[in-house]
């Protein structure tokens, strides 16, 4: 079977999607060391993400549009994915961000974590760009309609999209996250000399990630 990856809008420290962008490093990397022999991954990517995506045991292929031009992605993935997709030859697409193109011509996998657009559209009108946010609620609603299987890491986030998007539950396969192994520190170590009580908290300041509510 012929894998292909779409990983063309992943740009490493830019944007949204930066857990999406190590997610899928990590998954593309443990695919490549679990695969039969007999399949074939394929990464659709550019040179912003080569470095981390053109590793052994995958085909890299390198797209010339620029992914960072708001209107040469929306032309790729609701179109120009496909004429990728035709000419590789492929047996099953998988979508990282959750967006799947306007025609189906394979097997179709999406990644959608959670529907955080539709709750912004409610309760934080203003906040996000309105018509980037309508646009990524009708696309990611359309692709969890239209795709084969969608994959997310939580049965909250499962139960969300089943009724945001209207689709049966049974298209939904929860997968949870893993972890990669971390460096082990001593507890002779420096970092942990207590000097004063502290909450770290890493997180942006947008309001679904509750800084408020940590402070």
């Amino acid at each position: 079977m012929k894998l292909v990856i779409d990983c063309f809008k992943l740009v490493k420290g830019t944007g949204k999607s930066i857990g999406i962008y190590n997610l899928t490093k990590n998954l593309v990397w443990n695919l490549a060391k679990s695969k039969n022999k007999k399949d074939k991954i394929v990464i659709l990517g550019t040179k912003y993400n080569q470095e981390d995506f053109d590793i052994p045991g995958v085909k890299f292929v390198a797209v010339k549009y620029n992914p960072k031009n708001k209107l040469v992605c929306i032309f790729w993935e609701l179109y120009l994915v496909n004429v990728a997709l035709k000419r590789l030859k492929a047996d099953a697409v998988l979508f990282p961000r959750g967006f799947a193109p306007m025609k189906k011509i394979c097997p179709e996998y999406v990644i959608i974590h959670d529907m955080i657009p539709f709750y912004y559209h409610e309760n934080y009108p203003g906040v996000l760009n309105r018509v980037e946010n309508f646009y990524i609620m009708w696309r990611l609603k359309a692709s969890a309609k239209n795709c084969d299987i969608v994959l997310t890491d939580s049965e909250a986030s499962k139960q969300e999209i089943a009724k945001i998007a209207e689709v049966n539950p049974w298209k939904i396969e929860v997968v949870y996250p893993g972890c990669n192994k971390i460096a082990k520190i001593s507890p002779e170590s420096s970092a942990f000399e207590k000097k004063d009580e502290y909450i770290s908290a890493i997180t942006s300041a947008l309001p679904h990630k509750n800084a408020e509510g940590v402070l």
